[in-house]
């Protein structure tokens, strides 16, 4: 018995990495978009958008979260921040993306469009892609 359960076990590093063996799923999941806010002690998820936020869209990040969330196509986020420095929390060129077109080019449009909103010493980076939490930093942060 002891000989089955090491090999089991042996078997089990060798076929899985240790990120899929990590403590955290990286799999997106109705609360990962308040995960992250809370993560990051960002501003409250479930407050009305103030009138004058410049964000291109007037609904709360849950209400958007949900709707994204439950989407059927290619959806992407990305947002920006100082190079090797996620745990800053100094976030800026936030995008999403959702098309009926090929995965990649969610990801390519939604980079575009980060890059366009960043600030300029920050690198963008894809956060969620589809059913998937893709940024590594952020996963890092997650597992320790």
């Amino acid at each position: 018995m002891k000989k089955i359960a090491f090999i089991l076990f042996f078997l089990t590093h060798i076929f899985y990495s240790s990120s899929a063996l990590s403590e955290y799923s990286k799999t997106v999941d109705k609360d990962s978009l308040r995960n992250f806010f809370n993560t990051f002690n960002l501003i409250n998820y479930d407050a009305p958008i103030p009138p004058d936020h410049d964000r291109g869209f007037a609904i709360p990040w849950h209400e958007w979260y949900g709707k994204f969330y439950r989407a059927n196509y290619n959806r992407v986020i990305a947002f920006a921040y100082p190079e090797n420095d996620i745990k800053s929390a100094d976030f800026s060129g936030f995008c999403i993306h959702q098309t009926n077109a090929a995965r990649v080019i969610a990801v390519q449009n939604a980079l575009k469009c980060c890059e366009l909103k960043k600030d300029k010493l920050h690198k963008c980076s894809i956060l969620f892609r589809n059913s998937d939490i893709v940024n590594k930093d952020y996963l890092a942060i997650l597992n320790q």
